[in-house]
Parts: structure tokens; sequence; C-alpha cells
């Protein structure tokens, strides 16, 4: 099913109905739902998409050409012997018509997924195709990419052939809160909240769910089964121009166990500080991994994951995978079990943080927050250390958020506590103080009935509504 993307959709509408040729970028990591937008979109719009394949010149170019073929219908000629007849023989095939053309996985056709194949003219002869062959033209063409950072690059190198040549360029994020909801609605509550803990709002690990059966049931299918997606094909959650062995397997499972700092991850892997440094910049490059920062300070580092589910899969199956294999998955998962609640459980801050993105979104909390974080220090002025799940700040207003995904109701203990973290070093200089409270239990009588206006209660019921 494809629900959400209207702002996308519309955007490529405006450019596809323009007078003028246009050619833009569309790029977001893997897995993020790229290429189901330009399916969509195609749907009612004529739309060629050529799938780049990680090739050479010579078979990347024969591959285009039959798909050309294809698409008009043709068959028995010749492939174009060079770049600059390709583009040639695109603007002769559809002359002024109107049209999208969509070259996925472009880095392939420049320097392969993993750039170390030799430099192509791709780019060269597609700029020189944009300023003499397709500029009077009507045509759309997009080029499209998960290598995110290759992608910016691309639109940033002063020095590079497609530089302002692109009249858009459209970043591919995840889906808006009440979009992914469509694809749990039938679950249960628990259900639901559970699911979308792992998932968070990637849209092509949601249309893999099955809504008919329970979190438990989908989680053994993508995972523990013997041929469970995921477990057979690690590709499916991480960028495929990071090979999933090694150093890199080294570096992801330290960081699905959190251990996220450089320091940590040095001693677990007793590797070098360099090492580890550079394969971590790799990673971020991929939109693998996030570098953040604790609430005021910058220099207290640390790494994670951005999918849950390719932190999930490094944490629970990546070293198991050969005795799911063989189909002893449910033993696994049966071992794992507490951990896999522990995982689940800290998930919840993580959708906690998600859903608070979607209400910043909406102006629905009143300040437009930048970013939230968390707060971690070990001597505070509290005589004490304090961690605090979620911090924004905007103006001098803080918005103070903890999470709860316990089986029982909370209470105004949970509310005391916090009030008395705020007092440490630098929060208590704050004066304007806003306090969210989530609890997938829902709240005892006592929180309920708390008259104090900065305090909000968020159930599970709530954020699901």
């Amino acid at each position: 099913m494809f629900y959400g993307r209207e702002e996308e959709l519309q955007i490529l509408e405006k450019r596809f109905n323009s007078d003028n040729f246009e050619f833009g970028f569309v790029y977001g990591q893997r897995r993020i739902g790229k290429t189901s937008l330009l399916d969509e979109f195609s749907k009612k719009h004529k739309t060629i998409m050529f799938f780049i394949s990680d090739s050479d010149d010579v078979s990347i170019r024969r591959d285009l050409s039959n798909q050309l073929y294809r698409f008009l219908g043709q068959s028995g000629l010749s492939y174009f012997e060079n770049w600059e007849s390709f583009f040639i023989g695109l603007k002769n095939a559809f002359n002024n018509e109107k049209i999208m053309i969509v070259f996925d996985e472009y880095p392939n056709a420049v320097v392969g997924h993993d750039g170390k194949r030799k430099r192509t003219d791709f780019d060269e002869k597609l700029q020189d195709a944009i300023d003499h062959v397709f500029k009077e033209t009507k045509m759309s063409i997009v080029i499209m990419g998960s290598n995110v950072s290759f992608m910016k690059n691309i639109v940033e190198d002063k020095t590079g052939p497609l530089y302002k040549r692109h009249t858009f360029s459209l970043l591919i994020s995840k889906l808006k809160w009440c979009d992914a909801l469509q694809f749990v609605k039938n679950m249960s509550i628990d259900d639901q909240i559970k699911t979308l803990s792992l998932t968070d709002t990637y849209p092509y690990y949601l249309s893999h769910i099955n809504q008919n059966i329970s979190f438990d049931e989908n989680l053994n299918s993508l995972f523990f089964n013997r041929d469970s997606l995921i477990t057979m094909d690690p590709t499916f959650t991480i960028s495929s121009n990071i090979n999933a062995s090694g150093f890199y397997v080294g570096i992801l499972r330290c960081l699905s166990l959190r251990i996220n700092s450089i320091k940590d991850i040095c001693a677990s892997l007793n590797a070098e500080s360099g090492k580890v440094s550079l394969y971590l910049d790799e990673l971020i490059k991929a939109g693998i991994v996030t570098k953040s920062s604790y609430f005021n300070s910058k220099r207290s580092t640390y790494y994670e994951i951005n999918d849950r589910m390719a932190s999930f899969y490094f944490r629970f199956v990546q070293s198991y995978v050969e005795h799911i294999k063989l189909g002893n998955g449910l033993r696994i998962r049966e071992k794992e079990a507490s951990a896999i609640n522990d995982f689940i459980n800290h998930a919840y801050e993580k959708l906690c943080i998600t859903y608070l993105y979607y209400l910043n979104a909406t102006g629905k909390l009143e300040r437009y927050y930048l970013e939230f974080t968390n707060f971690k220090a070990d001597n505070t002025s509290l005589g004490r250390s304090v961690e605090i799940d979620i911090l924004g700040e905007d103006g001098g207003r803080l918005l103070i958020g903890e999470c709860k995904f316990s089986k029982k109701p909370k209470g105004m203990d949970v509310y005391n506590n916090m009030l008395e973290d705020v007092r440490a070093k630098p929060l208590e200089s704050y004066k304007d103080k806003q306090f969210y409270i989530f609890s997938h239990s829902g709240f005892k009588d006592d929180l309920i009935n708390c008259k104090d206006k900065n305090l909000h209660l968020i159930s599970s019921q709530e954020m699901l509504r």
C-alpha cells in the first residue's frame, strides 16, 4: 500500500507540468521510499524509470539502451555506443513530449556503489545534453540516489559538471507520523507501539508488516524464521555502498549494544582511535550512523545507528544467522528474550522523540525546536548523576521529556523526579520549562489531577489517535 507523500507528489507534479525543461535531484537513504514515490507518480504521468546497476560503463549503457527500447516497444536495435548518442536518442525518442525520465541509483553510472570504480563521463555528457540537447524541451529529468553524501556533493561541488544545472532538489525523509499509522492501524495498541518502536516511520519496513498477525509473529517473520527477509539479506538494512562484513560489522555491533563512544568502541574492538574514526566517518557519510552530542556538551559525543531495524539485526541476528537458517531462530529469540524486551523499551524512547518531531512540525509545541537530544551528567550540583531522556531548547524555553514503557501507570513520583533533575546545572538557569511524560500504560489519578500548566501527559493511545 502507498500512503502519504502528498507534498513530494505535488512538487513532482509542478515540475512535470512546467513549460520549461526541468532537471532535479531526488535523494535519501536506502529504504526510504524514493522508488515507490516515483512509481506512484508514474501511475498518472508518463514516466520512464532507468535502473542503473553496479556494473561497468559499457554494460550499463547496453542495459539502459535495452530499457529504453522495451519502453518504446522496439527490439533488435543496437545499443548506443557512447553517452552522447544515448542522450540524443532520448531526445529524439520523446521529442517535445511531457515525460519524466528517472535515473535510479545514479551514483552507479558515475563511479559505482562503493566509489572505487574508474569514473565515467556520464555526468559530463549529461551536462552537455542539458545545455544543448534538452534545454528547449519540456521533459523532466531526475537523477536519484541512496548515497546521500554523494548526491549532496553533486549539488554543492562548484567544480562538478552538474553544478547549478538543477532546477529543483528533493530530499526524501521518513514518513509523516500520521501516514505511518496507516500501516499498523488494525493492530492492538500494544502491538502498534512495539512495531513503530522497531520500524520507526520507514515506509519500506512498514510495508512488510502484516496487520493481521501480532507483533511477535511479525518479528519472527522478519528476523527469526528460516525464510526471514532481513536475515537472508542484511543489505536490506544497510546501504549498499558499505560492505556488511569485517570491521564495519564490529562497529555496528558495538553501536547496537550501546557501546557508542570512540573510546569505548576502541576498547571493545582493541583498535586504534584513528581507524575507528575513519570507519565511523564512512558510516556517517552513508547515512547509516549519526554523530550526536549531549545537551549543552558539544565535546561529549556519541554515535548511533539511525535505523532501529538495522540496530536490531546487528544486536540479535547477525551473529546467529547460520543457526536461524537451520531452523533454530525461535530458540535464539527465546535465548535473547530479556535483551529484546530491553531493546524495545529503549526504542520506545526514540519513538517518543519521533512523535515530538511530529508535534513540532505541526505547530503543537508552541515553540519550534531545532532538535531533541539527551542530557547526561555524572557529577552534577545535586551530588549525583542525572540522565534525561529528551531535551529541547528554544529561546530560553526548555522542553524536558521522560519516557516510560513499563506495564504500570505512572504517578506523581515521576514528575517530582523530573522537577528535581532540572535543578542540576545548567538546566536550573532556565525559567521557562515544559515537561512531557510519555507512558505506554497511562497515568495514575494523582498525575492526571495535577494542575500544573507546564505538565503534558501523553499516553500511547494519544500518540496513535
